[in-house]
């Protein structure tokens, strides 16, 4: 009887050294650091011909000719970031061959509902509406629309292209 009261205790013992704590620091949540990617805004802007209107050296460039409003603040384009504005830049896609604005860069582990307006010199406009829901570390929920109209994207970039 005493062997196996004996060897019940060590039993103990031991399973209660290798039961996992519940201590929330334990937690695999805790253990893990996750990098969060920025979210990213990239505008083509073209002609109905597709033609890029954003070509800073042709006739046609229209970057001049509108500005983005975004979190009650107004951007206009410049060929590089400044201190003044480092948000809405004249950028190149080599891929593309084709002349981008973008704008970047926003954090990516924040929840948005928030718009990006993009007012022409005639006053019309081109909404490009951005939501993302958190649900967990590694799972959101991201809908971009352009002008209401839903836009798949894919990875943590909103891409456009708007035709005027």
């Amino acid at each position: 009887m005493k062997k196996t009261t004996l060897l019940l205790a060590a039993l103990s013992v031991i399973l209660s050294l290798s039961v996992p704590s519940c201590n929330k620091s334990d937690t695999p949540d805790a253990l893990v650091a996750v990098e969060w990617y920025p979210i990213e805004l990239y505008i083509y802007i073209q002609d109905k011909d597709a033609k890029d209107l954003l070509n800073y050296d042709a006739t046609y460039y229209v970057g001049n000719d509108f500005m983005l409003t975004y979190n009650g603040k107004t951007y206009r384009m410049e060929t590089k970031g400044t201190e003044e504005n480092p948000e809405l830049i004249l950028g190149t896609n080599r891929v593309k061959q084709s002349h981008i604005a973008y704008f970047g860069t926003l954090d990516g582990d924040k929840e948005y509902d928030t718009d990006f307006i993009l007012t022409w010199k005639d006053g019309s406009q081109d909404v490009i509406h951005f939501t993302r829901k958190i649900n967990d570390i590694l799972d959101t929920e991201d809908q971009w629309l352009l002008n209401g109209e839903k836009v798949e994207q894919t990875g943590n970039c909103g891409v456009f292209t708007i035709t005027r």
